[in-house]
């Protein structure tokens, strides 16, 4: 796709992320994200077919902002620990700040199979990250899945208990962490004996 056009996809995406979350799903329209986005409405049409799939790619689209700065992450930090500890603030902050649209997905969408595929979509990613993140860390793989598991889910309660990214318990996750390394260790010492 020319730069051009994907410029302009861009700007409509933005703009209708914005108003999203400004005002809610309900009170947006086509005419509103193309007055937002500086193009006609007609060339909002041309990438999206109505409101609901413009709202779904938001969706789509933020979350791919937020596996790419978890990807970036990876990259960044000195060891496991640092990483897997960086990963949690990266997707808490995430969930706090998608918190709104993925409300309004789950109205919109509860009973359609493609939103919650979607939504499914989201935590397998973030399952594979810190099922990753957690080979990486050396943790048996047994433990891998359970615990990314649940990592994944202690971070979304985290998200659920906090409505601005400066109330992240960085601690807490620090806590979390050193006790998935301490429980590595002690099963590494126990398979040696063994």
């Amino acid at each position: 796709m020319p730069k051009k056009l994907d410029r302009a996809r861009g700007q409509i995406l933005e703009a209708a992320a914005q108003l999203f979350l400004e005002l809610g799903y309900d009170q947006v329209d086509m005419r509103t994200i193309a007055s937002r986005a500086n193009t006609a409405v007609g060339t909002v049409y041309n990438y999206f077919p109505n409101k609901e799939e413009l709202f779904a790619r938001v969706f789509e689209s933020s979350w791919q902002e937020v596996f790419q700065t978890l990807a970036t992450a990876l990259d960044s930090a000195e060891d496991c620990e640092a990483q897997l500890l960086q990963s949690m603030v990266i997707t808490e902050r995430a969930f706090i700040a998608r918190r709104q649209l993925a409300c309004e997905m789950l109205k919109r969408g509860l009973h359609e199979k493609e939103q919650q595929q979607r939504l499914q979509r989201v935590g397998d990613k973030l399952y594979c990250h810190f099922t990753s993140l957690l080979a990486r860390s050396h943790v048996p793989e047994r433990f891998q899945h359970s615990l990314a598991a649940s990592l994944v889910h202690a971070v979304w309660a985290q998200a659920k208990e906090h409505t601005q990214p400066e109330d992240i318990d960085t601690e807490f996750y620090a806590w979390l962490v050193s006790r998935i390394l301490v429980q590595k260790g002690e099963a590494e010492i126990g398979a040696a004996r063994s």
